[in-house]
């Protein structure tokens, strides 16, 4: 089937929609080689910065974290503006050991979306950075507190029994109790 539509794509080249779908279809069906393969193609042909983005997460993927980068990088070039792009990178350099070119650029991604997640992240791991001043970290979560959870919102009237003798009922919330301890 992959020869049909190679010769399809020899007779029409600016069908790169159609390079693109292989390239899915076969990251889909856990070909990463060859969707890599066909990526590239499609990139030499016409660059696009979602192309770059399946690239970084195909080498991602396959442990190529340096590759990943450089792609993102790429697609960054093509959209510069992308705060997704520029999570994502932030992300691969974090990964990579590269704390502070990752933590400076998810400051520009907080500071020009507003993105609840990317900001946990940034104040999650402005944690790690030695020559942080406390105060200034302890308002930066003031400051998430007031935009993203505000008092007004919280639920003000609770239907509790606060009778002291009351049996005790214990709850356990976790994003994924897969890989939680409390699994093991």
């Amino acid at each position: 089937a992959l020869a049909v539509v190679d010769e399809f794509v020899r007779l029409q080249p600016e069908r790169t929609d159609a390079m693109f779908m292989v390239g899915a279809l076969l990251k889909r069906i856990e070909e990463p080689i060859r969707a890599r393969q066909w990526y590239e193609a499609l990139v030499e042909r016409q660059a696009h910065p979602f192309v770059y983005f399946e690239l970084a997460g195909l080498c991602r993927d396959s442990g190529q974290l340096s590759a990943a980068i450089d792609y993102m990088q790429q697609a960054l070039v093509l959209a510069p503006d992308s705060p997704e792009l520029k999570a994502t990178l932030a992300d691969y350099l974090l990964k990579a050991g590269q704390q502070s070119k990752g933590i400076d650029l998810l400051h520009e991604v907080v500071e020009h979306s507003g993105d609840m997640v990317n900001h946990s992240k940034y104040l999650w791991h402005q944690h790690h950075v030695p020559q942080m001043d406390l105060q200034a970290l302890h308002d930066a979560h003031c400051q998430w507190s007031q935009c993203y959870a505000p008092l007004s919102r919280a639920r003000q009237l609770h239907k509790r029994d606060r009778c002291p003798v009351r049996p005790l009922r214990v709850g356990y919330i976790s994003g994924d109790f897969c890989s939680h301890s409390v699994a093991y």
